[in-house]
């Protein structure tokens, strides 16, 4: 199958959180503590979480995607590491690591939203984990706030929170964490996607947003707990019995 590439809306998108590291580097401090010895991430993007599990040691890292210009980038900025792999690979398919090394964890960062047949996708992914493995996801929250920028950038869906459990524990997963997180970012979401009907993010917003984060993560009410713009969630593959 050949990679397709990312409509204009997505990649501008794409490009403009690039611009945000800090933000990135919030979600990383959220789910670093979950990261195994083997990692599958589906949807690597421009690599920024590959390289941060990359530089953990002892760690081995399968980068996938399905658009050919990411997997182009992701090969140039990583390929030449000796414990990363870089593949074409399709989420709702079993994963099969070229030395048959079985991921323990499965990093899947906003893009399951992109998944028409998401429980598909989530069954591939089960398939692909080792058990006791873990899921590491980060899906769009709330379907009230799905605007222009969701259906610009080929999102199929927010998540409400009964549902997105609903299809993990349908799948076979124990989901032992769910949390919301970025509730700050459900004004400028909503902002761009329901008030001015955008396509996509900017770079200066989501530069601008960057620079409260450091501010919203030492704020308790700003950090989450309670509403967030995203949901994180930690589920595990059960042991074999």
């Amino acid at each position: 199958m050949e990679a397709p590439t990312l409509n204009g809306s997505l990649h501008a998108t794409l490009v403009a959180m690039s611009q945000a590291p800090r933000l990135y580097r919030w979600i990383w401090d959220e789910l670093r503590p979950y990261v195994g010895r083997v990692v599958l991430e589906i949807g690597a993007g421009l690599g920024y979480f590959t390289e941060q599990m990359a530089r953990l040691p002892g760690r081995v890292v399968y980068a996938t995607d399905i658009d050919s210009t990411l997997l182009s980038v992701l090969t140039e900025r990583l390929g030449h590491w000796p414990h990363v792999f870089v593949s074409f690979h399709d989420a709702t398919r079993v994963f099969t690591p070229p030395d048959g090394n079985r991921p323990d964890t499965v990093l899947c960062l906003n893009v399951l939203e992109h998944i028409e047949d998401d429980v598909k996708a989530l069954r591939g992914i089960y398939g692909s984990l080792a058990p006791g493995g873990h899921l590491l996801l980060l899906v769009p929250a709330h379907p009230w706030l799905y605007g222009t920028v969701d259906r610009a950038i080929g999102h199929f869906r927010r998540y409400p929170k009964r549902d997105l459990l609903s299809k993990l524990r349908a799948t076979g997963f124990q989901v032992v964490r769910l949390w919301p997180f970025n509730p700050l970012g459900i004004v400028g979401w909503w902002w761009q996607g329901k008030v001015r009907r955008g396509t996509r993010l900017e770079p200066w917003q989501t530069r601008w947003f960057d620079r409260l984060v450091p501010i919203v993560r030492r704020v308790p009410v700003l950090r989450g707990g309670w509403v967030g713009l995203s949901w994180l969630v930690v589920a595990r593959k059960p042991d074999e019995t």
